[in-house]
């Protein structure tokens, strides 16, 4: 079974929403405090009526939306099961004694979808089964939190319904090791998995333990010793092991095999045995640090492993793994690689449920596979929008990543509120230099996205396909670009009519002398690859050329940086010289414009274009001046685009 739907209202930061899953990967991404969180505590919630609701650390009035403790909370969950008709191998079958099979505990209360339907959530009973044409058997489950307010705590009611959306059952036990659901919140910590693994490990040995502590209980400290000895005479500390080192070679740990010694139930901790275990082998003069004293991060995968592996040792078909940010103090390259690593190490049919806020988790996805953006509309309900069937003009994100240049740039701006993309690569260099060395500007912007080499035809309407609010940043030298853009209402920011951002630059060189001029144009140069005086010199100096009677060549050797501005300072002319402005507009390269702009930072100059774009792009962060399209007037002031 896997998590197929999932409804909340008046829970937590969440007003109201709607979220659909499907089996395998599945992953949630949106920005801060929007509700990711909350999502996976509402389905580990409705799973688990265990919980001691008495409890108000757990679940008081701050969990009811903006403390609306007249109105309930109310979660609904949808199992779906691929099984149809049921073959007797779903999750819910559970071996008892002398291995008999027993039927699934949830099997009268199915009802059924239609996955062809126009409304897959057109519950159906599973009499009328004639009128269905791709049947699914589901499984609705219903939470209700009340707040009481006499007493001051929250009840908790929780129930399966019918197709009708009736009450026909009170769920009272836990069924998440049924399903083998696990959650793995920020907060999990390495001790808590090897309990589990120590849990699983002595129903290995001795199975339903419910069971067996009711039949010995008189003998139960007497009989759990030789049993479980027994058991781990087995190599299972060295899987554990085996398997974390496939993933990191950070441990250097042995995988021969583990004596894992039990004594006492009480200390019967797998964890211990196999860090003392190691302990053991370590060198005379070596020192072995053990798990629980390593990093957060090898924490972090360690965990992983062992709650997968502790559920593979529950169910005989298919997981369910609810993995709060999943990238948690992992280095970019483990990020890279997490969720293949989570896949190889689980079930074949394991469905996974992630938040991540890491555009490293999301880059091994070509086409956004499973990724899921969560957002919040104006009635302040919230919305999942599944990125990977965005398609404008039957273009997918396949082909916005073949566009743009700098894929992690388009990778952090899905998880920006606003998504800034910059005409090319000369607005992506100087706009963002400015900003980062400018704490007024939020450092949101820096997920602004260069859109050239064809990007920008692309990229905005996809973005805002997706639900983004979107901005491009461009020139006015041409007027068809702001023409298309105005027609297919996406807001944009542009230069002055005529103007290209040649202009802002020349704006700012004015300012310098000529010593500071030439540092520009030999730093440019160098950026391009081409510092050779042969080449550059004769195309963007020719009139340096013949100050260098020493020089048998007519021009000195490469990189002899000092003598050329010497010989630039000779020169008569005291204004912007040409051979740079026609440097600047050859070379419209992002690396160009960031020299540029950080000799002019250098030099406390900020070109009064820059300013009034950048405190444009603030104001409408700040929701302090709405989207639409502008443009800078004679005056230098943003307007309202007119054609």
């Amino acid at each position: 079974m896997y998590v197929k739907h999932l409804k909340i209202n008046n829970y937590r930061g969440i007003k109201s929403g709607e979220f659909d899953f499907k089996p395998g990967l599945n992953i949630l991404i949106g920005k801060n405090n929007i509700g990711k969180t909350t999502i996976l505590n509402a389905i580990d919630m409705v799973l688990n009526p265990y919980i001691q609701w008495w409890k108000r650390d757990y679940l008081n009035e701050f969990d009811f939306w903006q403390g609306e403790i007249k109105n309930n909370i109310e979660i609904e969950l949808v199992l779906g099961c691929n099984n149809f008709p049921c073959d007797k191998s779903c999750c819910f079958f559970q071996s008892e004694n002398d291995g008999e099979i027993e039927i699934c505990k949830l099997a009268e209360y199915a009802i059924i979808v239609d996955n062809d339907g126009n409304n897959t959530k057109d519950y159906i009973n599973i009499d009328n089964i004639e009128q269905v044409s791709n049947p699914e058997n589901v499984v609705r489950l219903f939470l209700t939190a009340t707040y009481n307010s006499e007493d001051g705590y929250v009840e908790v009611e929780q129930n399966i319904l019918n197709e009708l959306g009736e009450q026909i059952k009170p769920l009272t036990r836990s069924i998440k090791e049924w399903i083998g659901c696990t959650f793995l919140s920020y907060r999990r910590n390495i001790d808590r998995e090897m309990r589990l693994q120590k849990y699983s490990l002595l129903t290995r040995a001795l199975g339903n333990l419910d069971i067996w502590k009711k039949e010995l209980i008189d003998e139960f400290k007497q009989s759990i010793s030789p049993k479980t000895k027994e058991l781990t005479s087995t190599d299972l500390g060295s899987e554990i092991i085996e398997s974390i080192n496939r993933l990191t070679k950070d441990l250097q740990l042995n995988n021969g095999s583990i004596n894992i010694g039990v004594g006492d139930i009480n200390k019967n901790d797998i964890f211990r045995q196999i860090e003392l275990g190691q302990l053991n082998k370590v060198e005379e003069n070596e020192w072995f640090l053990p798990f629980s004293r390593q990093g957060r991060g090898m924490q972090n995968i360690t965990s992983i492993i062992l709650s997968i592996s502790n559920e593979k040792e529950k169910t005989n078909e298919r997981n369910i793994l609810l993995l709060e940010e999943v990238e948690q103090n992992l280095e970019p390259q483990l990020q890279r690689n997490i969720i293949n690593i989570t896949k190889r190490i689980s079930q074949e049919n394991t469905q996974f449920i992630f938040t991540t806020h890491s555009p490293y988790v999301l880059s091994p996805l070509l086409n956004l596979e499973g990724v899921q953006r969560i957002y919040v509309e104006d009635d302040k309900n919230l919305y999942g929008k599944s990125l990977e069937s965005v398609m404008y003009k039957k273009k997918d994100f396949i082909l916005l990543r073949k566009k743009v240049t700098h894929d992690l740039e388009l990778l952090e701006a899905l998880f920006s509120r606003l998504v800034i993309i910059w005409e090319g690569d000369s607005e992506a260099g100087l706009y963002n230099t400015f900003m980062r060395n400018n704490p007024d500007y939020p450092a949101e912007w820096l997920s602004g996205i260069n859109g050239g080499d064809g990007g920008k035809d692309l990229l905005p309407y996809w973005f805002k396909k997706a639900g983004y609010n979107i901005l491009v940043v461009l020139d006015g030298d041409e007027v068809d670009p702001l023409v298309d853009l105005k027609e297919n209402d996406i807001p944009f920011i542009a230069l002055s009519d005529g103007k290209a951002l040649e202009s802002i630059i020349e704006e700012g060189l004015l300012k310098l002398d000529k010593e500071k001029r030439a540092n520009i144009l030999l730093s440019c140069i160098g950026i391009t690859g081409e510092i050779s005086p042969k080449k550059s010199l004769k195309k963007y100096w020719p009139q340096i050329l013949g100050l260098f009677p020493k020089h048998p060549k007519g021009y000195p050797d490469k990189g002899d940086t000092e003598e050329i501005i010497k010989a630039y300072k000779e020169l008569d002319s005291n204004s912007v010289p040409e051979d740079l402005i026609k440097f600047i507009k050859d070379y419209k390269g992002r690396r160009v414009y960031e020299a540029i702009a950080l000799e002019f930072i250098n030099n406390n100059i900020i070109p009064e274009t820059v300013i009034t774009i950048l405190n444009g792009l603030k104001e409408i962060w700040e929701d302090n001046k709405g989207l639409g399209q502008y443009q800078l007037n004679n005056e230098g002031t943003l307007v309202p685009w007119c054609e």
